[in-house]
């Protein structure tokens, strides 16, 4: 009898129509529970992979040397992030074919491409200032909603902890150069009013003081005022050699620890930030180069930060 009345409501079931991998510890958990009727287990029943599926050249956080890979090169075992910056262990990969896909934009710029089965977490506009805490929708209830003349928030992931990285070269030092466009050739030349700054970076650099000038002009904020003109020994070291024909972030620093990137950040933003814009809890970077500015925006984004590249 038992048998029977399993036969009929598992009949209907189809094969799979592709490979699942992954899912040994689920099986186990399953047959467990059917060994003790008792406890009245109750089975969900749901196609593999529901209510997530992203673009297969997603970018996703490693816990490895790695730093990012596409979503679509995962693998079980290997290790990504979780919301809150933590590592966790892949227990399974699931391929999901070919789905109608749609591209999902946030107001800082960024995009994403899912499907519209992938699951959110949102509350509205009206309740982006209370405790309730947010709701899981799927992208088409979100649709169903309405996304023209109603806004949605989402939570701001915390920063991926990553261990600490020997780096050549010091983070700070790096935004430092890269947000001032400095010249380096023999010597490194930096103009700039802030003796606070001009001490850390020479610190960092190592360098020995050559020249000192008191000059009224401008600085690199259009700022008018003395300006004092600092000469450092350029260090020899690889990584200047590629900072003096490519504007961008090493890929390595953005998989240093979380206070080695927030260095790297506040060598920009010490180099040419400035505190204030439309409000005053609001910092403002400007750069000349388009790419450089994507690439802090993504720096930014990587400890937790909200930013804007406009």
């Amino acid at each position: 009898m038992p048998d029977k009345l399993l036969g009929k409501y598992t009949k209907p079931v189809k094969r799979a129509e592709r490979e699942i991998v992954g899912r040994e510890e689920e099986i186990k958990r399953v047959q467990a529970a059917l060994m003790r009727p008792e406890l009245c287990n109750v089975m969900l029943l749901g196609d593999a992979g529901s209510g997530k599926a992203l673009d297969d050249l997603t970018p996703i956080p490693v816990a490895d040397s790695r730093g990012y890979v596409p979503i679509g090169k995962l693998k079980v075992d290997d290790y990504v992030y979780d919301e809150s910056g933590h590592s966790t262990r892949v227990l399974g990969v699931f391929p999901q074919g070919m789905l109608d896909a749609y591209l999902v934009t946030f107001s800082d710029g960024s995009e994403v491409v899912c499907n519209n089965e992938h699951m959110w977490n949102v509350r509205g506009k009206l309740d982006r200032y209370s405790r309730s805490g947010y709701d899981t929708m799927t992208l088409q209830d979100i649709l169903d909603k309405g996304v023209g003349n109603k806004e949605w928030w989402l939570p701001v992931a915390k920063p991926v902890l990553r261990a600490k990285y020997r780096f050549q070269v010091e983070p700070y030092v790096i935004g430092a150069v890269l947000a001032m466009n400095l010249n380096i050739d023999v010597n490194i030349f930096v103009d700039s009013s802030d003796d606070r700054f001009l001490t850390k970076l020479s610190t960092l650099i190592g360098s020995t003081y050559l020249h000192r000038t008191n000059v009224v002009g401008k600085d690199v904020l259009g700022k008018t005022g003395p300006v004092y003109n600092w000469h450092y020994m350029r260090p020899n070291t690889p990584l200047f050699d590629y900072l003096r024909n490519v504007r961008r972030i090493p890929e390595l620093y953005f998989i240093g620890s979380v206070s080695q990137r927030f260095e790297l950040l506040q060598g920009f933003m010490d180099a040419r930030g400035e505190v204030g814009g439309s409000t005053s809890a609001t910092c403002v970077l400007k750069l000349d180069d388009e790419i450089l500015a994507q690439d802090v925006v993504r720096l930014a984004n990587s400890v937790g930060l909200r930013c804007k590249f406009t």
